[in-house]
């Protein structure tokens, strides 16, 4: 009886190590939606597209009767466009005989257009998605520049073929260029639930794609794979008054911004070389800091913003001596002066222009003084354009890399 309950006891532990997996889903058999795009569709609806992984690619060659081989290629990707009354509706009416099993555990992307963010807004569009649990809460938030998502959604590239996929991989890298602000969709509702700063995200745009051949139908691969017309890009960041969409920035107030949240942690900046007509530098960011520190003097808020960040040369495009400190100092000089226009650029544009504070400067004055922004709360809105912000820059060049100067062909021997 015992020897018959230890064999019992081993086989049920050895059942225990089987692989496998009770809810295992074929890939064939889902609807894998990596993207979503969505934009009005008049009479107070919407319109979705959804973006599929075509999990059931084939390719292949044939050969005719002269013996040629072809290549034919598919998609990597299908899109499916849907009206509706809301997203939910939307997923609802996804026909059954062409996603199985809808499957949104795997979806990267949401781009919401232009229009419908600033008429509309994003509330009406997260709180479903929020509610879902299939849906992950750092699905990254997008605006679509342009009126047609669906055809922003059918843009490919050669590399990453899959538009959204593309998307979600250059959003992952954004910290080697600091030239966009780009949320999550949590990221972002928890922004909208705190009232002493406003919301941000990337702006993603088609534009025409300057790789592309002169002659139509040339590409890689001798034509098989041709260049697309035009190609994604982030390009920017919104600006949002509560879930409103209110403007954008380029991608000089952009880094501007990311200095001020000093959130920058790579990036070129490029500037003059004093005193050098049509001398051009760039120098590469490696280390940065932004302190920022609310003030009270004589009943006035005053924002103090303090930016450290070192640096490598990568380039000057002219001869310029770099052989001592006061040369160095001189190209330094030059740096701090272009990361302060980032700065005051995105200051203009913000806090002048639009009167929102993505900066979190309402944040920082909370933190300071709770109960005089307990006070200022209220009036936030009017109260933030008028406050001045004093700004110091200090950049220190680290490397010059290499050569003391460029070569300067006009030197006599």
């Amino acid at each position: 009886m015992i020897k018959q309950s230890v064999v019992l006891i081993l086989l049920l532990c050895a059942s225990l190590l089987l692989t496998g997996c009770w809810d295992r889903r074929e890939v064939e058999e889902l609807g894998i939606v990596h993207g979503i795009a969505i934009e009005s569709a008049g009479n107070n609806r919407i319109r979705v597209v959804f973006q599929y992984i075509n999990t059931s690619i084939q390719g292949g060659g044939g050969g005719g009767g002269s013996g040629e081989n072809t290549i034919t290629f598919q998609k990597p990707y299908r899109n499916q466009v849907i009206e509706a009354d809301s997203v939910y509706d939307a997923v609802k009416q996804l026909p059954q005989e062409t996603v199985a099993r809808r499957f949104f555990a795997h979806t990267e992307v949401l781009i919401v257009s232009e229009e419908f963010a600033r008429e509309r807004g994003i509330t009406e569009i997260s709180d479903y998605i929020s509610r879902d649990p299939q849906f992950k809460p750092n699905i990254w938030l997008l605006v679509g520049r342009g009126k047609d998502m669906a055809s922003l959604m059918d843009t490919p590239g050669v590399i990453s073929p899959i538009p959204t996929l593309r998307v979600s991989n250059v959003l992952e890298h954004q910290d080697v260029v600091s030239s966009y602000a780009p949320l999550r969709l949590g990221e972002f509702i928890r922004t909208l639930e705190c009232t002493s700063e406003q919301p941000f995200t990337a702006v993603l745009e088609a534009t025409p794609n300057p790789s592309r051949p002169v002659e139509a139908g040339h590409g890689i691969l001798d034509g098989q794979v041709p260049e697309p017309a035009n190609r994604l890009a982030i390009n920017g960041t919104a600006l949002f008054k509560n879930d409103k969409m209110v403007g954008w920035l380029n991608q000089q107030e952009s880094r501007g911004l990311l200095w001020l949240r000093n959130e920058v942690k790579q990036g070129i900046i490029k500037f003059s070389l004093p005193g050098v007509e049509n001398g051009m530098a760039a120098t590469e960011i490696y280390r940065t800091h932004t302190k920022v520190t609310p003030v009270l003097e004589n009943g006035q808020i005053i924002v103090n913003v303090k930016i450290d960040a070192e640096t490598v040369v990568q380039e000057v495009t002219r001869s310029f001596p770099m052989d001592d400190t006061e040369d160095i100092q001189k190209i330094e000089e030059a740096q701090n002066q272009a990361v302060i226009r980032e700065v005051q650029s995105a200051l203009d544009k913000a806090q002048k222009q639009m009167q929102v504070d993505p900066f979190g400067f309402g944040q920082a004055i909370h933190h300071k003084y709770p109960e005089l922004w307990q006070q200022m709360r209220p009036d936030w809105d009017e109260v933030f354009p008028e406050i001045p912000v004093n700004l110091e820059v200090n950049t220190t060049i680290r490397l010059t890399n290499l050569t003391s100067r460029p070569i300067d062909f006009e030197t006599e021997p």
